[in-house]
């Protein structure tokens, strides 16, 4: 909290609320995030909504963490029904017959795969930085998930 604190406060001097919108990463979870909103409330300007990835009970969003994962996908879609863009390296415009890899399995990577999933694409390779896996069959995000806990 401290290190939040002592960052935020330098940080200040050319970004703050009204400017930007600061958003959850690596490693940064509901309480980083906190930390965050609670420092910026200290510029004595509302700060709730400039600041994402809060605890529910912090006017945080239910189920925010997906939401990077929805937009790779969404504009994933957008492209992929381009005829245009699509003509291009003919394929067709639909997900069903598309494979795609990933690299990273952190919050992003896993609420794409998912929806992308959803969407009857197929992943077929998943990296990290030390390691990655591959099938030309598909990943099922469910399993790969499960065995990450391990």
């Amino acid at each position: 909290n401290q290190i939040a604190e002592i960052g935020f406060d330098s940080f200040f001097t050319s970004t703050g609320p009204g400017i930007d919108m600061l958003v959850s990463d690596v490693s940064t979870e509901e309480q980083e995030m906190s930390w965050t909103a609670d420092t910026y409330t200290h510029t004595g300007i509302n700060v709730q909504v400039c600041v994402t990835g809060k605890p529910i009970n912090q006017q945080g969003i239910h189920k925010q963490h997906c939401t990077a994962g929805w937009e790779v996908v969404h504009n994933t879609k957008s492209y992929i029904s381009s005829a245009d863009c699509m003509g291009c390296i003919h394929l067709n415009t639909s997900f069903p017959s598309k494979t795609f890899m990933l690299q990273g399995f952190g919050k992003v990577g896993l609420h794409t795969m998912k929806y992308l999933y959803k969407h009857e694409a197929h992943c077929t390779c998943v990296g990290e930085t030390d390691r990655a896996i591959y099938s030309p069959r598909g990943i099922s995000p469910k399993e790969l998930e499960d065995y990450e806990q391990l």
